[in-house]
């Protein structure tokens, strides 16, 4: 009973943003934590977005509790605080009651740059948050709505994920099928001390050449930043750069695109003509190493030659 006005009222909510339709909301109740917080996902709902038919709004109920017991200040830690000093005329006391008690905040300062919501296959959002969710004491609350858009075809497999480096990261399912953390069998990969890239396939689009990119973080297990459209090239068979015509998910064309440790992201890179398939090498150049080298992989979509 203690959050149903709180359900009752993000369902309201719900209704009046998809207006009046109403979207496919799963009850979980389900926990997750780690040394200092306790994270609870009361509900997920699917609200169908008017102006993006393609896209769907996955909005998560959640609820945030400080577990950090408190505890009674010592001698030393009294006298260590300022407490035990001279405070005017006299002798000053030791604090007893709740004035002894010391608890320990926990602060989420930015909740945009922690909490992203996996799914499907390699795909990622980021929750366009700059609030802070701050638990000054002990069993301290707050509940929080988090709103993301993902591909409506890709709702199957979705996971919330909340990094916290110093404590550790929660992980809470939010359908029976959880995503995968990385892909299987890539045609080629490269890593350095920054990231890790997988390259997955190359087929024939059109007028396009597209390519498969897997991309994970290996910086000491915290995220990397870079620009995409910057550091990833081809070099054909020639050694003549081409650089991308087209990228998907448009989050990739960001000039400073988030590289998450843990989760592998995917992302659907299209060059022109003068790339081919199983001729040249995908080149990602970060600023002062060597660059990454993938070997384009033939384009399995083609049916292979007959022989005679």
């Amino acid at each position: 009973m203690r959050h149903l006005a709180f359900i009752i009222a993000s369902w309201l909510i719900i209704v009046l943003i998809t207006g009046g339709q109403e979207g496919k909301t799963r009850w979980l109740n389900a926990q997750g934590n780690n040394q200092q917080v306790e994270l609870t996902v009361f509900d997920v709902t699917l609200a169908p977005l008017p102006d993006k038919p393609d896209q769907i709004e996955v909005i998560v109920s959640t609820a945030w509790r400080n577990l950090e017991q408190p505890h009674v200040m010592d001698d030393i830690e009294w006298k260590t605080t300022g407490m035990g000093s001279l405070a005017g005329f006299g002798r000053s006391r030791r604090p007893t009651g709740r004035e002894a008690v010391q608890h320990t905040a926990y602060l989420v300062p930015r909740i945009g740059d922690h909490v992203y919501l996996v799914y499907g296959v390699g795909g990622i959002a980021r929750l366009e948050d700059d609030e802070e969710i701050s638990l000054p004491r002990h069993n301290d609350e707050v509940e929080w709505i988090c709103r993301f858009e993902i591909d409506k075809s890709k709702t199957d497999a979705l996971q919330l994920v909340f990094l916290d480096f110093d404590n550790g990261h929660i992980h809470i399912p939010l359908t029976s099928k959880v995503p995968s953390r990385q892909g299987a069998a890539p045609a080629a990969e490269a890593a350095n001390e920054y990231i890790r890239a997988r390259l997955y396939s190359c087929c024939r689009t059109g007028q396009y050449t597209e390519i498969e990119l897997g991309l994970i973080s290996t910086y000491s297990g915290n995220m990397v930043e870079l620009s995409i459209l910057e550091v990833v090239r081809v070099l054909t068979e020639d050694g003549s750069p081409a650089s991308i015509e087209k990228i998907a998910p448009k989050l990739w064309e960001e000039e400073s695109m988030r590289i998450l440790p843990e989760w592998e992201e995917r992302g659907s890179l299209r060059f022109g003509r003068m790339v081919k398939c199983g001729k040249g090498r995908l080149e990602i150049a970060l600023p002062g190493l060597e660059p990454l080298l993938l070997a384009l992989p033939p384009d399995k979509t083609k049916p292979s030659p007959q022989s005679e």
